[in-house]
C-alpha cells in the first residue's frame, strides 16, 4: 500500500474514538506500506484502551487501496518524551480478512488462496484468524470502528486434586465503552485438554458474564477455552490453563509438596546492578519452578526447598548469571561486578570497564578481596577480573614477598584484547593475547636460568598465592605465568612454588609455566590444608623449563613442573603438558602419599630427574613421581624421553617413578 494516509485513535470512556494527532503529520505509507508515526509523550500518557491504526487513500498494485486498520490491544503506559509507531501494511487486515472469508462461506468459495503481499501475480494460503483479546468486528472508514474485547479469567491460580477443591472460571464480551454486551448465549466454556471437568454455572446477565465451576481429580494443567463467533466471521477465542496439584506428597523428600514445586515461585533479579537500591522497575521478576522428583534440581548444592526460601532459580546454578553458583554466593539475586585491568590502565579509575579499566592488577585484586569481605553490602561485591593483553607483576616497589593474590570466589581471566563485553568472546586460544604474570620484578632476568641463576635472585617468591580458603569456584585463566624463585629455604612457604604457591584448590585452565624455581614445586606448589576430600581441577595447561632446586640446606628438590599433596585430597589433571621441567626427581610432576590422581590425555616430554644428588634420593621419575599409597590413574598419556637414575635410597621405599 503507497500513499496512504495513517491516522491513529484511542477510545474515551464513553467509547468514542478520539484521534491522537502524529508530531510528524501527515504521515504516509510508503512504496514497501512502511511509516513511521511519532506522537510527543504527552497524548498518549496514561492511555490504557487498544490504539486503532486506520489507512486512508493510496494505491495498491496500481489501483485505489481499500481502507484498512489494524488494532494495538495493550499499548504500554508511556513514560517516554516521545514514542515512534511504525509497521508496514502490504495486506488485508485480520478484520477484512474475516469479512472475506464470510463471502467466501456464503457464496461457496472453496478456494483459500490469495495473492502474496510481497509478489504480485504468486498465490499464498489465506489466514483468516485473528489474534490477541481485542479484535476489530468491523470495517468503518468514517468511524467508530466496532470493537469487541473479550475477557477470560479464574479466581484461582491452582486447585488441588481431591475434586473438593474447585476454581470459578468466568469469560465476558466487552465493547470499547468496557459494557458488556448482550451476546452471552454465544459464547463457548469448555475444557479443551487436561483431567479437569468444567460444570457450568449459566449466564448471569447482570455482570455480563457466563461462568462455569471447575475440579480435577488427577495433578496436571487444564487448558479452558472461551470462543465467541464475530459478525465478519472471524471467531475470538482466549485460553487459559490452570493447574491441579497434590500438595500432601513429597516424592523428593525435600520438605516441598510436589505441588508447591510444581506451583513454583516468583524471583526478582537485580540484572542491572543497582544493588541494594534495585527496586520496582529495576528489578526483573520472573517465574521458576522445581522438579518434585528431585531434591536438587539444578545440583548445585541448594536443596529446592532452600532456594524457594531464598529466592533463588531452581533449574540454574547461577541464578543471577555473574560466575559464582548460588551456594557460595552471598548475593545470589545481584550480580557481582566484573573488574578490567589493562597495561597503562589509571590508578584513579573504578575497572568498571576497559574504558574505565585498572592498570594494576595487584590492586584489582586487593579491592575485590576487601569488597568481597562486606556480606550485608550487594554492589560491592566482585566475581570476576578481566585482564588485558600486557605485562603485570606483583610489585612495583621490588618487594619480593608481595604476590598476586587470589581470593574465595574471584576468578581472575587473562587473554583479552580488550573490547570484549562478554567472556565468551574471548580467543578460543586466551594465550592468544599475551597476558604475563611475571616475578621478574625489575625486568632483568636471562632467557633461561642456566644462563644466568644471579638474574632471578631479586625475582618475587610467588608469583601467585592462594590461601586455604580458596576452592574450585575461583578460577585462574589464560596468563603466562614466569619468573616466580621460591628460594627463602628459611620456611617452608618460602621454598614452595615459584609460579603458584596454593593451600587452595583453585581451578586452573589455560595456563602456561614458565622458568618459575623453587626449592620443590618450581611452577606449582599445592598442598590443600584439610586436604580430606578436597578436589583440585587443572585443565589444558602447559608447565615448561619449571625447576626445583635441592638447596643443599632443607630437604626438596621434588616437582619441578608440579608438586601436589593432602592425604584424602584428588587431582584432576586434563590435556596438559609437562616438558623440559628439570629436579633431583620427578622432575615434570609429583604427586604426594595417600592421594588420588586422574591424568587424562597428558604429555610428560624430556623431563630431567638427573640435576642433582642429594643425600636422601636422587633421580626418580623424570616424567612423573607417586607418594606412598597414592591411586593414580594415566589414562590416554604420552610419556617419552625422561631422564633419571635408579633409585639408591632407603627413604624411597615404596615410592613409584615414571
Amino acid at each position: 500500500m503507497e500513499g496512504a494516509e495513517i491516522r491513529l485513535f484511542y477510545y474515551d470512556e464513553t467509547g468514542a474514538e478520539v484521534e491522537i494527532t502524529a508530531a510528524n503529520a501527515p504521515v504516509y505509507t510508503d512504496t514497501n506500506g512502511a511509516f513511521m508515526f511519532t506522537v510527543n509523550g504527552t497524548p498518549l500518557m496514561w492511555i490504557a484502551t487498544p490504539l486503532i491504526v486506520r489507512t486512508e487513500g493510496g494505491t495498491m498494485y496500481g489501483a485505489a487501496a481499500p481502507t484498512l486498520e489494524t488494532v494495538i490491544d495493550d499499548p504500554i503506559v508511556l513514560t517516554y518524551d516521545q514514542v515512534n509507531i511504525s509497521c508496514r501494511l502490504s495486506a488485508v487486515s485480520s478484520v477484512a480478512a474475516g469479512l472475506v472469508r464470510r463471502y467466501a462461506i456464503d457464496t461457496g468459495v472453496s478456494d483459500t488462496l490469495m495473492e502474496s503481499p510481497t509478489t504480485p501475480g504468486v498465490d499464498t494460503p489465506a489466514s483468516f484468524v485473528p489474534f490477541g483479546a481485542v479484535v476489530l468486528d468491523g470495517i468503518a472508514p468514517s468511524g467508530p470502528s466496532v470493537l469487541q474485547f473479550m475477557a477470560l479469567s479464574s479466581d484461582r491460580k491452582y486447585i488441588e486434586d481431591d475434586r473438593n477443591d474447585s476454581a470459578i472460571i468466568t469469560a465476558g464480551i466487552m465493547d470499547a465503552a468496557g459494557m458488556h454486551t448482550a451476546r452471552l448465549e454465544d459464547v463457548d466454556l469448555g475444557v479443551v485438554s487436561g483431567p479437569g471437568n468444567l460444570i457450568s454455572n449459566g449466564i448471569s446477565y447482570g455482570s455480563g458474564e457466563v461462568s462455569g465451576i471447575l475440579t480435577s481429580a488427577a495433578t496436571g494443567e487444564s487448558l479452558l477455552q472461551a470462543m465467541c463467533p464475530l459478525l465478519n466471521g472471524n471467531d475470538i477465542t482466549l485460553h487459559i490453563t490452570i493447574p491441579a496439584v497434590d500438595l500432601v506428597t513429597d516424592t523428593d523428600g525435600d520438605g516441598f509438596s510436589d505441588g508447591d514445586e510444581m506451583l513454583g515461585w516468583d524471583i526478582a533479579i537485580d540484572t542491572l546492578g543497582y544493588g541494594s537500591d534495585a527496586g520496582g522497575s529495576l528489578l526483573i521478576v520472573r517465574h521458576v519452578s522445581s522438579d518434585p522428583d528431585m531434591e536438587d534440581t539444578d545440583a548445585d548444592g541448594l536443596d529446592d526447598l532452600a532456594e524457594m526460601t531464598a529466592g533463588t532459580d531452581p533449574s540454574l546454578t547461577d541464578t543471577d548469571r555473574d560466575g559464582l553458583e548460588d551456594g557460595c554466593d552471598p548475593h545470589p539475586l545481584y550480580p557481582a561486578r566484573v573488574l578490567h585491568v589493562k597495561e597503562g590502565g589509571s590508578t584513579v579509575e573504578n575497572g568498571l570497564s576497559w574504558l574505565t579499566a585498572m592498570g594494576s592488577l595487584t590492586d584489582a585484586l586487593l579491592q575485590a578481596k576487601a569488597g568481597n569481605a562486606t556480606p550485608l553490602i550487594a554492589e560491592d561485591d566482585v566475581a570476576e577480573v578481566w585482564v588485558a593483553a600486557g605485562r603485570f607483576v606483583p610489585s612495583d616497589t621490588g618487594d619480593r614477598t608481595v604476590s598476586f593474590e587470589l581470593s574465595p570466589n574471584i576468578s581472575v581471566f587473562g587473554g583479552f584484547s580488550g573490547s570484549e563485553t562478554k567472556l565468551a568472546q574471548r580467543a578460543d586460544n586466551p594465550l592468544a593475547f599475551v597476558t604475563t604474570l611475571s616475578g621478574d620484578l625489575l625486568n632483568n632476568d636471562a632467557e633461561s636460568y642456566n644462563d644466568d641463576p644471579a638474574s632471578f635472585d631479586d625475582n618475587s617468591l610467588h608469583v601467585i598465592q592462594a590461601g586455604d580458603s580458596v576452592s574450585a569456584n575461583t578460577v585462574l585463566d589464560g596468563f603466562y605465568i614466569i619468573g616466580g624463585n621460591a628460594d627463602d629455604t628459611s620456611s617452608d612457604e618460602g621454598a614452595y612454588g615459584g609460579g603458584l604457591l596454593s593451600s587452595g584448590t583453585p581451578t586452573l585452565k589455560n595456563l602456561f609455566f614458565r622458568t618459575n624455581i623453587a626449592n620443590t614445586g618450581g611452577g606449582v606448589y599445592t598442598a590443600p590444608s584439610m586436604s580430606d576430600g578436597r578436589e583440585m581441577n587443572v585443565t589444558n595447561c602447559l608447565f615448561v623449563r619449571n625447576i626445583a632446586i635441592y638447596s643443599g640446606t632443607a630437604e626438596g628438590g621434588a616437582g619441578g613442573g608440579m608438586h601436589f599433596s593432602g592425604p584424602g585430597a584428588t587431582l584432576d589433571l586434563d590435556n596438559c603438558e609437562c616438558s623440559e621441567n628439570r629436579s633431583w626427581g620427578s622432575a615434570g610432576l609429583q604427586l604426594g602419599p595417600d592421594l588420588t590422581a586422574n591424568i587424562n590425555q597428558c604429555v610428560f616430554d624430556r623431563n630431567d630427574a638427573q640435576q642433582w644428588i642429594v643425600p636422601y634420593q636422587q633421580g626418580i621419575g623424570g616424567g612423573a613421581g607417586i607418594g606412598d599409597g597414592s591411586e593414580v590413574r594415566f589414562d590416554l598419556c604420552r610419556l617419552m624421553k625422561t631422564m633419571e637414575v635408579v633409585v639408591r635410597s632407603t627413604r624411597a621405599e615404596g615410592r613409584t617413578g615414571l
